[in-house]
C-alpha cells in the first residue's frame, strides 16, 4: 500500500486550534481534553513520547532520568502559544504582547502555577520545525517528538539541556499552529520529588492503545511499507522548489546572495546540522559567517556595500517519506518559517536561496537557505522620507 502525507489540518478538530493560556488549577480539565479533542491529544502524546526518547537518551550516557512535572508543562506549553502567535522562536517574551505570560522561564513557571510551584527551573530549550507529517495521531505524534529530539540533539546547547546532570524534571510541550510550523519547548528543574512518577507511562500505554485501535479500523491491519525516494526525484524537487521559491521573492534574486546561499545549504546538507557557522576543514566548507560566504561569493563587491545592507541569513529544514505534489502550498510554509528565522529586521533590496538535500533511510531531508541583502528599516524610512 503507498503511503501518503496526510498533512496535519485533515485530520483534527477544530476545536483545538484555539489557543489558551492554562494554569495548574485548570490542569485536570486540559489533560481530560487531550482525550477528546485531537490536536490537543497529538500535542499531549508527542510529548510524553519525547520524555521517553531523552531518558532513554540520558540513561545511554550513564545519565539520571528526569521525573515528568504537569506544571512544567504548562509553561512549556503557554511559552509554545506565545512563540507561535506572535511568530517569533525566543527564550524571552516581550511585555504587552498576545498571551504574555511572563518575560524569563522562571516567570513564566511562576505564572502557571500562580506562585505556587516547587520547582526552580535549570534550563530551557526551544525550537520550531515543520515535522508534522503522519495519517494518524500516533504517526504524527512520533514525528513531533523524533524530530525534536534530534534538531535538540545535533545543536551543542540545547543537547547540554537534555544531558545536563543536575536537571532531574522537566516538561515537554508540544504547540501545532494550523497548516504552520510545529513549536516545541522543554523547561528542566533542579528538583526531583519523592512521589514516584507512575501517571506519564499509565497515559502514554493508554494513548497508544487507543490510537492503535483505530489505525486498524482505517488500515484494516495491513502494514503500510515506505519507499525510498529515488535520487532523480529529489533533484528535481530540490530544482522545482529553487525555481518557485526565486519566482516567489519579493526582492530581486542577486547572484552572489544566490551562491552564498547554496554554498551553506550544501555544507549544511553534508553536516546535517542546522548552523550558520561553517567549520574549515568540514566536506563542503565555503567560509565561516554569512557576511564572510557573502564576501567571497561577490569577489569583495559585498565590501563597498555591507554597512548600507547588512546580511540576513535563514534557514529552515524539512522532511519528506514521499514526494509532494503541490509546491505553492511548501513554498508559502517555507517562506512563513525563514521569515520566523530572521533576526535582521529591515526592508530586502536583494536575495538568494539555496536548496540541498540529504537522504536518510527513508526520509528526504530538505534544507533551504535564503540569504538577503537588507537595507534597514530606520535607514529605509529616512529614506522614504526624504524624497
Amino acid at each position: 500500500m503507498k503511503t501518503v502525507i496526510v498533512f496535519l489540518f485533515s485530520l483534527l478538530s477544530s476545536s483545538g486550534l484555539i489557543a489558551q493560556i492554562v494554569q495548574t488549577s485548570q490542569l485536570s480539565a486540559l489533560i481530560k481534553k487531550c482525550y477528546s479533542d485531537s490536536v490537543q491529544k497529538t500535542e499531549r502524546l508527542a510529548a510524553l513520547k519525547f520524555h521517553n526518547l531523552i531518558n532513554q537518551y540520558r540513561k545511554e550516557n550513564k545519565i539520571d532520568t528526569l521525573s515528568w512535572d504537569d506544571s512544567l508543562w504548562l509553561a512549556s506549553r503557554n511559552h509554545n502559544i506565545w512563540m507561535g502567535e506572535n511568530a517569533k522562536l525566543s527564550h524571552t517574551q516581550t511585555e504587552a504582547t498576545k498571551y504574555f505570560t511572563g518575560k524569563s522561564p522562571g516567570d513564566r513557571y511562576n505564572y502557571a502555577t500562580a506562585n505556587k510551584g516547587r520547582s526552580s527551573w535549570s534550563g530551557e530549550n526551544a525550537l520550531y520545525n515543520y515535522n508534522d507529517n503522519g495519517a494518524t495521531v500516533e504517526e504524527i505524534s512520533e514525528t513531533m517528538a523524533k524530530a525534536a529530539f534530534s534538531q535538540w540533539e545535533n545543536s551543542p546547547g540545547h543537547d547540554e539541556n537534555m544531558r545536563a546532570p543536575q536537571s532531574h524534571s522537566h516538561g515537554t510541550a508540544f504547540y501545532l499552529e494550523p497548516d504552520g510550523p510545529v513549536w516545541a519547548t522543554d523547561l528542566f528543574s533542579y528538583q526531583r520529588f519523592d512521589k514516584p512518577d507512575l501517571s506519564v507511562s499509565k497515559e502514554l500505554a493508554s494513548a497508544d492503545k487507543e490510537v492503535l485501535q483505530n489505525k486498524n479500523k482505517t488500515t484494516g491491519n495491513k502494514t503500510e511499507t515506505v519507499k525510498k525516494i529515488r535520487i532523480k526525484d529529489a533533484v528535481k524537487l530540490s530544482s522545482n522548489l529553487l525555481v518557485t521559491l526565486e519566482n516567489s521573492s519579493k526582492a530581486k534574486i542577486s547572484k552572489s546572495a544566490k551562491k552564498a546561499a547554496q554554498q551553506h545549504a550544501d555544507y549544511i546538507a553534508y553536516s546535517k546540522k542546522i548552523t550558520h557557522n561553517e567549520m574549515k576543514n568540514k566536506p563542503g566548507f565555503y567560509a565561516p559567517t554569512p557576511e564572510q560566504r557573502m564576501m567571497k561569493a561577490s569577489f569583495g563587491w559585498y565590501f563597498f556595500q555591507q554597512k548600507k545592507t547588512p546580511v540576513s541569513e535563514s534557514i529552515t529544514q524539512l522532511q519528506f517519506t514521499v514526494i509532494p505534489s503541490d509546491l505553492s502550498e511548501l513554498t508559502d510554509k517555507i517562506v512563513t518559517a525563514l521569515d520566523v528565522e530572521k533576526e535582521l529586521q529591515g526592508n530586502p533590496v536583494a536575495a538568494g536561496y539555496g536548496v540541498a538535500f540529504k537522504q536518510i533511510k527513508n526520509t528526504l531531508n530538505i534544507y533551504v537557505v535564503r540569504v538577503e541583502r537588507v537595507k534597514p528599516e530606520n535607514q529605509f524610512l529616512s529614506e522614504l522620507s526624504s524624497k
